[in-house]
């Protein structure tokens, strides 16, 4: 688990980047979400990204959370918008999240990083401001509404080498031949590690005659292949398929023993798939259905 330090780290490395200067429709953080939900209305040009812009982040580092689009209108009466912990405007540390009001409203209109305190102000990292930039801005108490804490982890973590398990899985991809970012092995949960995932359990899937087209892309073809071919549980018989499972598991953060990627289904790896079920509030029965193949992909 990422620590507030890790999110802040790769916030401000998105500082500078403009949608008005990205070749493609929409935004990196919109296409990214319409990918996720194969809703492609958050990919298209002229959606706001202040939400998708801290999802992202988050989800880059591996940080479990709601999405938050929802959480530009989170107010003191909804605490529990995010899955993480209410904070009042006075007591905000680096790393939370918080929603500003513009109109004296008590409505949310806006969302962004607390990157430092201040007595008066706090200073943070945006999404979506200043006509569309990711930015560092200075807001006053006056403006926010409250925040919200992620569940980061309490303990010291080495931003720049990323979480040890994400690159097993990211080092295992690679060394199979698929993609994981210009970013390399880094040990980070990005867009790039899960669309070179999702192409591996696709190649997997393949093995058992599903017949996809490798494209990284977690869709509907996919999701039925896995339901035809792919449900993965304790002891089962699918070798090809409980290395990807394995790989994915370790890609969001969760160890599947000292054995590692075996394609065994064994007690470390059952263990695994449970942890896992338990975190995205999925049934925990240590069977890989379409539900769990849908947040694990």
């Amino acid at each position: 688990m990422a620590t507030s330090s890790d999110v802040l780290k790769i916030a401000a490395n998105e500082v500078g980047y403009s949608r008005w200067n990205d070749p493609l429709p929409g935004t990196k953080y919109g296409r990214w979400y319409a990918e996720l939900t194969n809703s492609s209305y958050f990919g298209t040009s002229g959606v706001p990204f202040c939400a998708m812009f801290v999802s992202w982040v988050l989800n880059k580092a591996g940080v479990k959370c709601n999405y938050f689009p929802k959480a530009v209108a989170f107010d003191k009466s909804d605490r529990n918008e995010l899955g993480s912990a209410y904070v009042d405007k006075y007591n905000l540390k680096p790393g939370d999240v918080i929603s500003f009001d513009w109109d004296g409203d008590d409505g949310g209109d806006h969302v962004g990083f607390v990157e430092k305190v201040y007595s008066n102000y706090v200073s943070t990292i945006e999404g979506n401001t200043d006509n569309g930039i990711v930015a560092r801005k200075t807001r006053y108490y006056s403006s926010i509404i409250c925040g919200v804490r992620p569940k980061y982890s309490s303990s010291p973590s080495n931003s720049a080498t990323g979480n040890s398990l994400v690159k097993q899985g990211q080092q295992y991809l690679v060394n199979h031949g698929f993609s994981v970012g210009s970013s390399g092995i880094d040990g980070y949960y990005g867009q790039d590690t899960r669309a070179g995932l999702i192409k591996f359990v696709q190649t997997q899937l393949n093995k058992y005659g599903a017949g996809l087209t490798v494209d990284g892309l977690n869709g509907p073809l996919t999701k039925r292949a896995w339901e035809k071919y792919g449900p993965v549980y304790y002891n089962v018989d699918k070798w090809s398929l409980v290395l990807a499972v394995q790989t994915a598991l370790l890609c969001h953060g969760y160890s599947v023993g000292s054995s590692g990627i075996d394609g065994y289904c064994g007690n470390d790896t059952n263990k695994a798939i449970k942890s896992f079920q338990k975190d995205y509030n999925l049934d925990v029965d240590g069977y890989v259905g379409p539900a769990t193949f849908s947040k694990l992909f």
